[in-house]
């Protein structure tokens, strides 16, 4: 068997779908490109509900009630074993085969856990912390947690959103928005700042030791290439929320203008309305979840190659607020 995952946080992004729609038409297909060969797993919200899908069919790893709230932000397969790495309240968690784990302590301040990586049979997940002691804000940190032990890659004054990890070797990427407009990453906990005005980072990939990560810079979707600025093409109110390298290709999904779109080399594909939160390559596949606008409401789903697979949430036609944050793929 072989595993690929990519996860994604831009589900705690504000962005607003809002906008030009456009009535268009989202069936509810079937993938019968695959040949029944590969198992998807998207980790997300559905209507107050922490869940991930497999294959369609939903997993619920919290409950919704009064004063309560969270999210799954990131997933993983290896061995077999479903990891979904989010947050609970004010405390990061991940769960294994839905059983939860706490990551910080409940009393110590806010933290969520925001992705989620393997590397051999180690468990990365990425994370981040914002606490009060010291003063307000004080003593904010990006953090990963590798197999529950912590590591604080960095600490600020201001607030700090650790959004995505990659790990390559022993090497560890972690990219984050610093304050409220700094994109940077870090390997190894030496910092590259990547904008310092209006940027955001969002997801983080390496490949044959370059590194990509994808956000916004001064209201433009881009991508950061070993530090290296590239802007893509959009119509408006765009961003890049997640990132994935095969062979020579470089995928990006995000939004723009209220649809849910993904550029192949620079090249924008829209997906329909809403918006495109992850994305990942099998061979010559390519897999995208985030949610779909259709019927007054926004639902779970996911796309291969452009078309739209299925709604892992609610069918059309009831009231719905549904996301997908994050993808995984097994082949069998």
């Amino acid at each position: 068997m072989k595993y690929l995952l990519f996860t994604c946080v831009s589900a705690i992004v504000a962005l607003s779908l809002n906008g030009c729609r456009k009535n268009t038409p989202i069936s509810n297909g079937t993938d019968t490109t695959g040949g029944g060969n590969a198992s998807v797993y998207i980790a997300g919200f559905d209507n107050g509900n922490i869940v991930y899908w497999k294959d369609g069919k939903e997993n619920e790893l919290g409950t919704a009630a009064p004063g309560y709230y969270g999210n799954a932000l990131g997933i993983a397969i290896m061995g077999g074993d479903v990891y979904v790495a989010g947050f609970v309240g004010d405390t990061a968690v991940y769960w294994k085969n839905g059983v939860e784990k706490y990551l910080s302590n409940p009393d110590s301040g806010t933290a969520a856990a925001t992705a989620i990586a393997t590397s051999a049979t180690d468990i990365y997940v990425a994370g981040y912390g914002q606490t009060n002691s010291g003063g307000y804000y004080a003593g904010n940190s990006v953090l990963y947690w590798k197999n529950d032990l912590r590591t604080i890659v960095a600490t600020s004054s201001n607030v700090v959103t650790a959004v995505s990890i990659a790990v390559s070797g022993s090497d560890v990427y972690i990219a984050a928005t610093i304050g409220n407009d700094t994109a940077a990453y870090w390997k190894n906990g030496i910092r590259t700042t990547l904008g310092s005005h209006y940027s955001y980072a969002y997801g983080i990939a390496v490949s044959g030791g370059d590194v990509y990560v994808v956000g916004v810079d001064n209201g433009a979707p881009v991508y950061w290439k070993n530090g290296i600025r590239v802007a893509l093409p959009y119509t408006k109110l765009a961003a890049c929320y997640s990132i994935a390298i095969s062979g020579t290709d470089v995928y990006i999904s995000g939004v723009d203008n209220g649809n849910a779109v993904y550029w192949k080399n620079g090249t924008e594909n829209s997906l329909g309305e809403g918006a495109a939160n992850a994305i990942t390559t099998v061979g010559k596949d390519v897999y995208v979840t985030g949610s779909a606008y259709a019927s007054q409401a926004n639902y779970a789903g996911y796309w291969k190659n452009g078309n739209l697979v299925s709604f892992v949430g609610s069918p059309p036609g009831t009231q719905s607020t549904e996301q997908g944050n994050a993808i995984a793929v097994v082949t069998h």
